[in-house]
């Protein structure tokens, strides 16, 4: 079945006044390492690639780095000093801000943003990380051209022209394992949050305590492809859109009033009633993954992020770019690496000997300044090297003394915490279980309906055995408890026993 997002795709554009045309007729190889699944894009044509026959003959490869593994900071440049690089700037000053450990190596993606001068958004991963993530593509290939932050992939789609840049626009993904919001202002990278525990995973997990019913991972996220956000499945997915809807009431990056679009997306594809019910709850119009796209061959199940990473490709000139990630970069053509261009240059040195003599001079003075070059960088490195280790031991003691004063204190702030929250567990369960079944009593009261017995099977579900010599009073005592704002009711069939009706209900608290 095809995907929503895959329809009508018209090729590049240039919106963004950036042409893609470079990448035009090249093969993508686009991979998801975390579900094991990659795909070929050839201009407006895709198919799925077998995860085996990747190699580096491949001519572009691009890969990404799931948001809850990156560090993000949003860091001012304008205090670095003239004799240091941007990159060591930013790097020491995300390692300071991020309170990381410097015996621990990072990956840094960076750049510069478009509404602050001198201000960089700032992404760091622990090499290990990405060299473990990456570890199953690279018994296949050396070769990975670019590994994209995820929040960033979302870039192509103003690149490419899908979407329009003068707006303000807001992406939330609920992953597997993994949920967050991202906004882009005017085209550009604003921000990102991660929304913690809320993903599908968690969701699945939610649905027998909500419902009462069992049901194994695959069959819940086939029901809630299937189903869509109806009935029973509103209450599970409630809890995740409520949580979105602070995030939004809270951000202080923005007014929600400035949000042009919200997308809603998953990683299971189109949920329906998703986007309807998110809208009611933010109060904001949101809207599926389904954009202005068309691949020939899409009638497989591509995941959306695999679609990104090929738009995001397809805008970007240079892989040595800062923001992104890979380690494993192809070497430069021939002719641009320093050998090459020593070869160069001797067969000119070579040329001008067949012509004229002095094919020895010319060659000296060819090495006597590339000696001399080569002697000033490496005096340059040396005395960037002294300065960075010199404040490397200052910052590591800093942090040190830091990281002790700080563990006292996280110490000494898990006990209080854990004392006030087992304080505050008992006198709320205890408050909730008792009007709880103060309501219940009041209710059987009032319809003249009898219990044999009552159960807490949990703190938001209670049994309740009713019996009466009229089934009438029973179902009046059902529906009066439906109709509460308070409680919801799962009720079994009213069954009759020598005159008298009896019946079990499972009475919620919402």
């Amino acid at each position: 079945m095809k995907n929503n997002f895959l329809a009508s795709f018209k090729g590049p554009s240039t919106v963004s006044g950036k042409s893609s045309s470079s990448k035009k007729g090249l093969e993508i190889t686009t991979v998801d390492v975390f579900k094991s699944k990659a795909y070929a894009f050839k201009d407006n044509v895709v198919k799925p690639k077998d995860y085996s026959s990747i190699s580096k003959k491949d001519p572009m490869i691009v890969t990404y780095v799931k948001n809850r593994e990156l560090h993000y900071t949003k860091l001012d440049a304008s205090g670095s000093s003239s004799g240091e690089t941007l990159e060591g700037f930013l790097l020491d000053a995300a390692y300071r801000n991020l309170a990381l450990d410097n015996a621990q190596q990072y990956l840094m993606s960076y750049g510069p943003r478009k509404d602050k001068e001198n201000f960089y958004d700032v992404f760091l991963i622990s090499a290990e990380t990405v060299e473990t993530n990456l570890q199953p593509l690279l018994f296949n290939t050396e070769y990975i051209d670019y590994v994209v932050p995820e929040p960033l992939l979302y870039k192509g789609l103003y690149e490419q022209g899908v979407l329009d840049s003068n707006s303000v626009d807001c992406f939330i993904y609920i992953g597997d394992d993994e949920a967050y919001v991202v906004v882009y202002n005017q085209g550009n990278f604003s921000f990102v949050r991660s929304l913690g525990r809320y993903t599908l995973n968690y969701l699945a997990a939610q649905y027998p305590a909500i419902t009462g019913q069992k049901i194994e991972k695959a069959d819940f996220f086939a029901k809630l492809k299937q189903d869509g956000v109806s009935g029973e499945m509103v209450n599970v997915v409630d809890e995740l859109l409520y949580f979105v809807s602070d995030v939004f009431a809270n951000l202080s990056d923005l007014s929600t009033a400035n949000i042009s679009k919200i997308f809603i997306g998953t990683d299971i594809g189109t949920i329906n009633g998703l986007a309807d019910l998110a809208s009611k709850r933010i109060g904001i119009e949101c809207r599926d993954f389904s954009f202005n796209l068309n691949f020939e061959g899409g009638e497989q199940d591509i995941n959306f992020l695999n679609v990104l990473m090929f738009l995001y490709a397809r805008g970007c000139d240079d892989e040595r770019s800062p923001l992104n990630l890979s380690p494993y970069l192809r070497p430069p053509a021939f002719m641009k690496r320093d050998g090459g261009k020593f070869v160069a240059l001797m067969g000119v040195a070579l040329v001008a000997g067949l012509i004229m003599p002095g094919v020895e001079l010319v060659q000296a003075g060819l090495n006597t300044m590339e000696r001399d070059e080569q002697k000033l960088k490496v005096e340059s490195l040396q005395q960037e090297v002294n300065g960075l280790n010199s404040k490397k031991e200052n910052t590591q003691k800093e942090f040190n003394a830091i990281k002790d004063k700080l563990a006292n204190l996280r110490a000494d702030l898990e006990l209080k915490e854990n004392i006030i929250k087992d304080s505050h567990s008992k006198k709320v369960e205890y408050k909730m279980k008792n009007s709880t079944l103060y309501d219940i009593a009041k209710y059987l009261n009032d319809q003249g309906v009898n219990t044999e017995n009552i159960s807490i099977d949990s703190d938001n579900i209670i049994t309740v055995v009713l019996n009466s010599s009229n089934d009438i009073k029973i179902t009046k005592l059902i529906k009066f408890i439906e109709n509460s704002d308070r409680y919801s009711v799962v009720a079994k069939e009213i069954s009759v026993k020598e005159g008298i009706y009896q019946s079990a209900i499972k009475i919620g608290v919402k």
